[in-house]
């Protein structure tokens, strides 16, 4: 018995030794493992951002599949500042565009004619791809997945449609055209332009003659009227911002098909006692722009509104005064300034 028992102690010693060999060898491989699975994880690659959709509507090229919202005056999207650090390389089968010679964005740079530029558009390889928008040629070559043949977005090389970054339903004959279009369509396509402008790799390359530089590549009236615009509307965009951080846009509800919807001001987030009003953008030289429902202290509706340069109160006949709730109907427009306020 006891030499059975002895036999048997044995066993189990060396039973439990080999699972701790066992155990500690598992161990081993797992720890070794690990590092080589994350290293793993991180090398695959990023998501590809998605390709243009068959949604013509709005023309949105696949350079902004990333990019930020765009500004509330424009219809168009936003340019990215992360697109400006993406290069398409050209696959192994094609040769990449050769590059046009950058010019200098001054009186002087090269003068493209219509014609001539048309064969830039990427059906001939031994030839710069070539963009334009309000009048100024980009070189685009790097961004042939966007431009190239093909492509979704191949309809703005080779010539100058700035119309259609924003209008797409237009059908003339001359897509340079962006006349009688309203601030916020514009202002879509001033930001295009300014987006290529800024570009680190699309380089500009000259002019074209026609609607915004002349022969000697001097820039039209037309051209300067775009300028004037563009400047006004980037002062608008700064004055807006910093009413938007000084007067918080109201509280609001609605529910699904009701015809009113709930606005309302809060004692905390907006100040005791505060009610609802319209808030007016004034700017100097031109008529006052409708802004957004804000909040303010009842006593200061007449006076600010009458000593403020740059914007004015207007109250709303559906708030009875001093309550700081009230219901306004949907699509309505907002209510008028006060004459005394001009």
């Amino acid at each position: 018995m006891a030499g059975g028992s002895l036999w048997t102690r044995a066993l189990i010693v060396a039973v439990a030794v080999a699972a701790i060999a066992i155990c500690l060898e598992w161990a081993k491989s797992t720890k070794a493992s690990s590092p080589r699975k994350d290293t793993e994880r991180r090398r695959e690659p990023e998501p590809e951002a998605s390709s243009p959709g068959k949604d013509t509507a709005k023309p949105e090229p696949a350079e902004r599949a990333t990019e930020s919202p765009a500004p509330q005056d424009a219809k168009g999207p936003a340019p990215s500042d992360q697109e400006n650090t993406e290069v398409d390389k050209a696959s192994s089968e094609k040769v990449p565009f050769p590059a046009a010679v950058e010019q200098e964005r001054k009186p002087g740079a090269k003068v493209w004619r219509k014609m001539e530029l048309s064969q830039y558009n990427g059906t001939d390889r031994s030839k710069p791809l070539l963009l334009v928008v309000i009048g100024e040629v980009y070189d685009v070559g790097t961004g042939e997945r966007f431009y190239g043949p093909g492509s979704g977005y191949s309809v703005f090389a080779g010539k100058d449609a700035s119309r259609a970054w924003s209008d797409t339903q237009a059908n003339q004959s001359d897509m340079s055209d962006v006349s009688g279009l309203d601030m916020s369509d514009l202002g879509a396509i001033l930001e295009w332009r300014k987006f290529y402008r800024d570009h680190v790799n699309y380089t500009f390359v000259g002019v074209v003659k026609g609607r915004y530089f002349d022969a000697e590549g001097e820039p039209t009236s037309m051209k300067e009227e775009l300028d004037q615009k563009e400047i006004a509307k980037d002062q608008s965009d700064k004055l807006k911002e910093n009413l938007r951080s000084r007067w918080k846009s109201c509280n609001s509800h609605s529910k699904g098909d009701d015809k009113k919807y709930k606005v309302w001001c809060d004692d905390t987030y907006h100040g005791k006692g505060y009610v609802p009003v319209h808030l007016w953008i004034k700017r100097e030289g031109v008529e006052p722009e409708p802004g957004w429902c804000t909040c303010t202290d009842p006593s200061w509706i007449a006076s600010l509104g009458r000593v403020a340069k740059d914007y004015g109160f207007a109250t709303y006949p559906e708030c009875k005064k001093g309550k700081q709730a009230c219901k306004l109907k949907r699509g309505a427009d907002p209510p008028k300034l006060p004459w005394t306020l001009f």
